[in-house]
């Protein structure tokens, strides 16, 4: 994108992980999660409230919620690495 003066898509300014899919995807890390319900809480909640509703999860470690807590009681603790800028991908 760069070396073709392409802008990146906003949500690389906030997701941690390396790739860009759904909102809420099933691939998504505890950590993307956790971004998510900080930058776009209406589609998290929509996932957690379905999880709920249906009695299962979308993925076998938790409920979406439990996941992004656990993230950001490791992140508050020191455990987790620190957020940040990664690999961009640009898809043209």
């Amino acid at each position: 994108c760069r070396q073709h003066g392409l802008p990146l898509h906003p949500v690389y300014d906030w997701l941690p992980s390396k790739r860009f899919s759904c909102q809420v995807c099933i691939f998504a890390t505890d950590a993307d999660l956790a971004a998510i319900r900080r930058h776009n809480p209406r589609a998290f909640q929509r996932i957690a409230a379905l999880e709920q509703q249906i009695n299962f999860t979308m993925k076998a470690k938790g409920t979406v919620k439990d996941l992004a807590d656990r993230w950001e009681a490791k992140q508050r603790a020191g455990i987790a690495v620190p957020e940040g800028k990664h690999h961009q991908l640009c898809l043209f």
